[in-house]
C-alpha cells in the first residue's frame, strides 16, 4: 500500500481517498470453507481423492486462515481519486439498439 500512494504521489495527481483491509473477511471465508470440506469428506472421496490430498487441503485451508486472520497475508482494495481541477471526460454513451428493426 506504502508503495502504490508513493508512485500515485510522484508519478500521478491521484490520491488515495479509501482503503478497505478484507483480510477478515477473507479468514472467515476460509474457515467456512475448510468446515464445509471436513464435513463433506465422505464425498470428497467418492471423487477419488486420497487422503494425502485431503491433508494437503485441509493445510492450505488452515494456513491461509491463519494467515489472513493474523493480517500477515493481506487483501485490500484502494480507492484513488484525481485531485485535478478538470473532471474526467465522460464516456459516451451507447446508443440504443432498435430491437423490433431487422439489422
Amino acid at each position: 500500500v506504502n508503495a502504490l500512494n508513493k508512485a500515485a504521489e510522484t508519478d500521478t495527481d491521484f490520491k488515495q481517498v479509501h482503503l478497505s483491509d478484507m483480510a477478515d473477511h477473507y479468514a472467515h471465508t476460509l474457515h467456512l470453507w475448510r468446515d464445509a470440506f471436513q464435513n463433506n469428506l465422505e464425498q470428497v472421496r467418492s471423487l477419488g481423492l486420497d487422503e494425502t490430498f485431503i491433508r494437503l487441503w485441509d493445510y492450505y485451508l488452515a494456513y491461509c486462515e491463519a494467515g489472513f486472520a493474523e493480517h500477515y497475508i493481506r487483501s485490500v482494495q484502494i480507492v484513488y481519486d484525481r485531485q485535478a481541477t478538470s473532471p474526467l471526460p465522460l464516456i459516451p454513451a451507447i446508443p440504443q439498439m432498435d430491437l423490433d428493426s431487422p439489422q
